[in-house]
Order: C-alpha cells, then structure tokens, then sequence
C-alpha cells in the first residue's frame, strides 16, 4: 500500500513509489504536516520552532500544537495498523508532523532551532541525527500496535 498526505508534493512522491510497483495511491488529509493557521509567514516568531518544541501544547492562533498534531497522525496510523496488518505500507509524509509521531516512541530533541537540527533516540539508540533530506526513509516495524523496531534508512541517489 502506498498511503500519502494531501499536499502535491506528498502526493507526486507517492504516486512515483506507486507507478515503480503497479500500486495506487490512497490519501488521507490525516497524515499531512502540521497546521500552522496563520494568514502570513511574518506571523511566525524568530522562537517558533523552540517553542513548539518545548511546549507540546504551544500553536499559532488557528494552527495545531505538537500534542494535536500527535494524535491526528497517531489516529491515523493506528487506523493503518487496523486496516493492513501484515502488510508492508509505505506513508508519504511531513517532517515536522512525523517527528511528532516519533515523540509517541521516542525521545526528540532539537538541537539548532535555526537549521532545525534533531536527534531522534528510540530505546535508547540514535535513529536520526541532523537535518531531514526530502525524502528522508524511516522503516517502523510493529507487533500488533506496539512499535518494536524503527531504523532510518539512507539511499544513495
């Protein structure tokens, strides 16, 4: 299955993995990047990003907090999980909506709020150090609903 969120570029990511295996592409609005509900970028405050990320219910007048951002995709997955257990799934997502996924199993910092630098820990063992590269490749295993395995997995272009 090849899930993705409704933004285009999310979209075309996924339709390219999906043309490469004879698969079509489902969209779900629920995995897409977090909602910043503002009108104008110059709304967003030099300390956004710090916020955000040590205040899991800081957000922006209209927008979600990590916390809501959290539960839409972790609601979304479980629904995944529900639907095709067993099988492999890839998700076309966002940066900063998966990384608050992660924080559900893992322990997220950000280093460098300017570069958006994170370390991402999951059972004590470092899974991702740095800045994302689109596309950045996670592989999540589960049993049942319980994540057992996640590995961030490079590919030379």
């Amino acid at each position: 299955m090849v899930i993705s969120s409704n933004y285009a570029r999310a979209i075309a990511t996924a339709k390219y993995i999906a043309d490469k295996n004879n698969l079509s592409v489902i969209v779900d609005e629920d995995f897409g990047e977090r909602r910043f509900g503002i009108d104008d970028w110059n709304e967003i405050d030099d300390d956004f990003y710090e916020k955000q990320y040590n205040d899991e219910n800081f957000k922006m007048k209209n927008g979600e907090s990590a916390k809501e951002v959290k539960e839409r995709m972790y609601g979304a997955l479980l629904k995944v999980l529900k639907k095709y257990m067993g099988k492999k799934v890839v998700i076309v997502s966002h940066a900063t909506a998966m990384c608050f996924l992660f924080s559900t199993w893992c322990q997220l910092n950000l280093i460098d709020t300017k570069s958006k630098t994170r370390t991402l820990y999951f059972k004590n063992k470092l899974v991702f150090s740095g800045n994302y590269d689109a596309p950045e490749l996670f592989k999540l295993e589960f049993e049942d609903k319980n994540l057992i395995n996640i590995e961030n997995i490079k590919i030379d272009y």
